[in-house]
């Protein structure tokens, strides 16, 4: 089991504090965690694909077509406000 004094160090470094009973609880679960933690690195891994997400993706993307606009008149129509040819929104930055 953790030492006292480290579970106060660590709920210090978190910005917590302990009763006695609380840091006793806490140390019990940290040394679960730490066991578990020794668990995982006896997983054999060098076998595994590097990979940024689990799933891989084919590009599906559909050929670019030429088509005709959408109107402007019909996009602004129901616009609260609009100035020439573009949405007017509040000032977001200064």
């Amino acid at each position: 089991m953790l030492d006292k004094e480290i579970i106060k160090y660590i709920g210090k470094l978190c910005k917590l504090e302990f009763t006695e009973e609380e840091a006793k609880t806490m140390g019990e679960k940290l040394e679960n965690i730490f066991l578990y933690m020794d668990t995982l690195k006896s997983v054999e891994v060098e076998e595994i694909n590097i990979s940024p997400n689990s799933i891989s993706f084919i590009n599906d993307l559909r050929e670019d077509e030429i088509k005709e606009s959408l109107n402007t008149q019909k996009i602004f129509q129901n616009a609260p406000n609009k100035e020439d040819d573009y949405f007017k929104v509040p000032k977001v930055m200064d």
